[in-house]
């Protein structure tokens, strides 16, 4: 049963019962002719690194020139291509250098042969937990072949893979989806740590189902769906690409900034938007009543994430109830590629100067204020892996020669105009959907 939004609760979470302003700035991390990730680079995953440094993990479809340099068969992968996972680094969250090798590709024979994509990351302690959607080739199991443990259809679940930077050690990709869904319409995992439970909250057409597991890599899907279409009148057709971060100073500790979609008898894309939902329990869901940015027709604007400004990781403790938030977002450039743009709920984040964000002390982000920077100092050493692909150290370090620093279209001596700001108005009048 719907209910609107009581004052009570309105009270309890300050953040959303007053209006935010979301700035946008696009093309700041873009594909690059030559490279792996020439294709484009999209969904992005911006996690924020206890040595005040971002990590940006985004999908690529690989590049024909490094499937060929690297002897790697797409036969038998969908429509030939083989999607991968790469990274890059910032001092700001503004200007980024993209690493030279993509991070995670995918295996032969493993769960994730053909795809690795909708990354999806964690923060705990000197670790990054990725998470992401793997698929597998169209026809994986021939007649009279063995069947694998997780199945023989190609979109197979969830994977992840455990990271270390700072020196720690890593054990590499999981040899078995943590999540099997064996089915068609699902992706965009997104995980959050409250207290001692984990939980993910995915994509699955058209409702948006939970996980939740007492380890970040063990999770168990809920059979039922969590949120659903319908709640609200942004939503009336299908729910997506959830982004989920946390705070417990609010009173609601589960955010998740979720799409919504209107579509025609057809099925196409009448129009669509994204705002936040929040939760106590992840049982009673309180959406907002008006997206925080809509378009018409079918935007490009899909695949996003969401970063609680101020906070290291996955952290939900040490802050004020209301919050800053950075949303990192992939759309078309003019060749249809995907590229990287972020938006913004303060217009003093990117300005010169500004303050930095004060809210967990020493693990606060250092200021948006560049707009271009030097490169950064040598980074070999700074995110190891040590998996099957890469015997050693030395090995991985070799692969970390980072491109030009990109700065988007944007001048290293002026600060860019925002291309666009939308009004995030959120009422107190909200609508519950409760759901197990």
């Amino acid at each position: 049963m719907n209910k609107l939004f009581p004052l009570a609760i309105a009270l309890l979470a300050p953040s959303l019962a007053s209006a935010q302003s979301f700035f946008t700035v696009p093309a700041i991390v873009t594909p690059q002719d030559g490279t792996f990730y020439e294709n484009g680079i999209g969904s992005p995953s911006v996690a924020h690194l206890s040595n005040d440094r971002y990590i940006m993990f985004f999908e690529t479809r690989l590049s024909d020139d490094y499937l060929a340099a690297n002897n790697i068969d797409a036969t038998g992968c969908r429509n030939g291509a083989v999607w991968g996972i790469g990274a890059a680094f910032s001092e700001d969250g503004r200007s980024w250098d993209v690493a030279d090798e993509p991070l995670l590709v995918p295996d032969t024979g493993s769960f994730y042969s053909c795809v690795a994509a909708h990354p999806s990351s964690l923060v705990e302690g000197n670790k990054v937990y990725l998470y992401f959607k793997a698929e597998q080739l169209d026809s994986p199991c021939p007649s009279g072949g063995s069947e694998p443990t997780w199945g023989c259809d190609r979109q197979v679940g969830v994977g992840v893979a455990e990271y270390s930077f700072n020196g720690g050690s890593s054990y590499g990709t999981v040899t078995t989806p943590t999540i099997a869904l064996n089915t068609s319409g699902f992706g965009y995992p997104s995980v959050v740590k409250v207290g001692t439970t984990y939980r993910m909250f995915i994509s699955k057409i058209p409702s948006l189902y939970k996980a939740t597991g007492t380890t970040p890599k063990d999770f168990a899907l809920s059979g039922t769906a969590s949120i659903l279409p319908g709640s609200v009148t942004w939503t009336p057709d299908r729910v997506f690409n959830p982004a989920a971060f946390c705070n417990n100073e609010s009173g609601f500790p589960y955010t998740v900034f979720l799409g919504g979609k209107d579509l025609d008898a057809s099925g196409a894309i009448n129009d669509g938007g994204w705002g936040r939902t929040i939760s106590p329990d992840t049982v009673e869901w309180y959406t907002a009543t008006t997206p925080a940015v809509s378009w018409t027709g079918s935007s490009e604007w899909r695949h996003w994430d969401a970063l609680r400004v101020g906070f290291e990781g996955g952290s939900c403790d040490g802050g004020p109830a209301s919050e800053q938030v950075l949303v990192y977002y992939s759309d078309k450039d003019a060749n249809n590629r995907n590229q990287v743009g972020v938006a913004y709920t303060s217009n003093t984040v990117l300005a010169s100067g500004a303050a930095p964000w004060d809210g967990n002390g020493s693990n606060s982000p250092a200021p948006m204020s560049k707009v271009c920077s030097a490169a950064p100092a040598d980074l070999d050493g700074y995110f190891q892996e040590f998996g099957a692909a890469n015997d050693t150290a030395d090995a991985w370090d070799q692969a970390w020669d980072l491109d030009d620093e990109q700065a988007g279209a944007a001048s290293c001596s002026t600060v860019p105009g925002f291309a666009g700001m939308f009004a995030f108005m959120l009422p107190m009048a909200l609508i519950r959907r409760r759901r197990s």
